[in-house]
C-alpha cells in the first residue's frame, strides 16, 4: 500500500482526549500502516477492541476477538498480498456520531500470490486486475470495533478469468476511469439551511 495513495501518517500519538472524527481517522490510519507497512500483528491489534471483528463480506473470511484475529492477520492477511498492490482511496466518510468511517478504494494488484483474506483456495492467476472496495469501520471506546469490506467478487472473479461469464465488451476503461468520471458529473451536496 501506497502511504501516499492512503493518506497514512505514522505517529505514536494516535489517540486524541475527545475521539473525535480526525481521532478516529488516526487510529484507522495507524491501523492500515500496522497491517500494510510495518505488518505488526501486536501494533495493529493493540489498535482494536477486545471482541472486534474484521469480516471481508464477498467470501465470508476474517476472525472475531483478538485471539482469532492474531490467527487470521499472521496467516490469511499479512504477508499474503501482492508486491505490487496498490488501494487508491477514492472517497472518505466519517461519522463522527456513530464513530464509523466508510471508504471507497480502489485495489489494484497481479494476483502472484495465494491471498486466501480475498481469494481463498484460488491458486496465483498472474492476472492484472483492479475492483472497487468499500470498507466500514466502527470504532468503540477509542477502539477499532469491527471492520467490514465489500466488493463486486464476481467482477475480479471475471478478471482473473475464473468465473463461467466473460466481461462485458463494453467495459474497456477502468474503474478508477469510470467512478473519476461519475464524480466529475454529480454535483455536490448541499447543506439544508
Amino acid at each position: 500500500v501506497s502511504t501516499q495513495s492512503h493518506g497514512v501518517q505514522l505517529s505514536k500519538d494516535v489517540l486524541m482526549a475527545d475521539f473525535s472524527g480526525a481521532a478516529i481517522q488516526q487510529v484507522w490510519e495507524e491501523y492500515v500502516a500496522q497491517t500494510h507497512i510495518h505488518r505488526d500483528v501486536e501494533g495493529a491489534l493493540a489498535l482494536m477492541a477486545e471482541d472486534a471483528a474484521i469480516l471481508y463480506l464477498p467470501v465470508l473470511t476474517g476472525a472475531r476477538g483478538k485471539l482469532q484475529l492474531r490467527e487470521f492477520l499472521c496467516h490469511d492477511f499479512m504477508g499474503r498480498m501482492p508486491g505490487d498492490i496498490r488501494m487508491i482511496c477514492l472517497s472518505t466518510l466519517v461519522n463522527e456520531a456513530n464513530q464509523q468511517i466508510i471508504e471507497e478504494n480502489l485495489l489494484q494488484f497481479t494476483h502472484s500470490i495465494a491471498m486466501p483474506w480475498m481469494l481463498p483456495s484460488l491458486p496465483p492467476t498472474h492476472r492484472r486486475v483492479e475492483v472497487l472496495v468499500v470498507n466500514i469501520i466502527s470504532f468503540e471506546e477509542e477502539k477499532i470495533k469491527s471492520f467490514r469490506s465489500y466488493w463486486a467478487h464476481e467482477y475480479l472473479l471475471q478478471q482473473l478469468e475464473t468465473a463461467n461469464e466473460p466481461l462485458p465488451q463494453h467495459n474497456h476503461r477502468s474503474a478508477l476511469d469510470q467512478v473519476i468520471e461519475y464524480n466529475m458529473s454529480t454535483p455536490p451536496m448541499q447543506e439544508k439551511q
